[in-house]
């Protein structure tokens, strides 16, 4: 800090309480709404095959981001998203969702949820090995950490063994190659625009499984409005993330991540009646606690960089 930085001065670039409390609350919101989502395709998910649900929900999160496309008039924009690298990272998305609402189908929601806390400590060891970013050996524990809370749950070996949880996990590795492709990707491309592609690869990529799923069922009315409810959660997820990001530091935004485990197990619990075994929740504590100490490790990294 300069001497001749002023007191006024610092009490300018200190958050204001009101812009970080919008910033906690942003983060809440969008996990509540992806919760509500993932929560809607499991239920759904018994009647409906999972390419079906991704082909309806396409269609209207597809129709919602474009209008949002049209109306900022980023619309000309349009040829930038068929290069390579966005194409893979929207096959990337594509692929993740397959995998994830298959996995979500066949084990307990609060383990699929757990797993997906898992992300960040995979997108983390992904920018070390490829990207070249600094990484100490403390983060490196964590992540170590965060891998055998995720084995506590898949209970590999035993007869507990959840086969359906790889599935998983490769879904993750998926959102974790993603979001390491989105670095690289550039700056100036709205996010409505990327946003917009991963809708339609969503929907095209349900109408792909058609084949090898079974049969596809005429859905109702009320299949038809839960499906859309489910398109503007995800949407709304995004709408609020990246409020989140742009309303209060990271570092104290990042950790209400976590509140979509809360939700999660809140589902598990009353709605499909489902209780996580004590490996489980010792599984689930693990992930947490060690996602929130590499956050922990990424400020005081921060704070010595600044």
């Amino acid at each position: 800090m300069s001497r001749l930085e002023t007191a006024s001065d610092i009490a300018v670039k200190r958050p204001v309480v009101g812009e970080v409390l919008l910033g906690i609350a942003a983060m809440t919101a969008s996990m509540l709404c992806f919760n509500v989502g993932d929560t809607i395709f499991k239920l759904m998910g018994t009647t409906m095959p999972v390419g079906e649900m991704l082909f309806i929900r396409g269609i209207f999160a597809s129709l919602m981001v474009l209008a949002v496309c049209a109306y900022t008039g980023v619309l000309p924009m349009m040829p930038r998203l068929f290069t390579p690298l966005i194409g893979m990272r929207v096959a990337l998305e594509a692929l993740c969702s397959v995998l994830f609402f298959v996995g979500l189908m066949n084990i307990a929601y609060a383990d699929a949820a757990a797993i997906g806390q898992f992300t960040p400590l995979m997108v983390m060891a992904g920018a070390a090995l490829f990207l070249g970013e600094a990484v100490g050996w403390r983060r490196w524990s964590s992540a170590a950490v965060g891998f055998a809370g995720v084995l506590l749950i898949i209970k590999p070996g035993t007869g507990a063994f959840q086969p359906m949880a790889l599935v998983l996990l490769a879904s993750m590795a998926c959102v974790a190659a993603r979001d390491l492709i989105t670095r690289l990707v550039p700056k100036d491309l709205p996010t409505s625009l990327l946003t917009a592609g991963s809708a339609v690869a969503g929907m095209l990529i349900g109408l792909v499984m058609a084949p090898f799923e079974r049969a596809w069922i005429v859905p109702s009315a009320v299949d038809i409005v839960v499906m859309a409810v489910a398109a503007a959660t995800v949407l709304g997820g995004y709408v609020f993330i990246i409020m989140a990001m742009r309303n209060g530091p990271t570092a104290v935004t990042s950790p209400f991540r976590y509140t979509y485990m809360l939700f999660a197990t809140l589902s598990s619990l009353i709605i499909f009646q489902e209780r996580p075994d004590t490996l489980s929740w010792l599984g689930i504590a693990l992930i947490i606690g060690s996602g929130l100490y590499m956050l922990h490790r990424e400020r005081v990294v921060s704070r010595r960089a600044a």
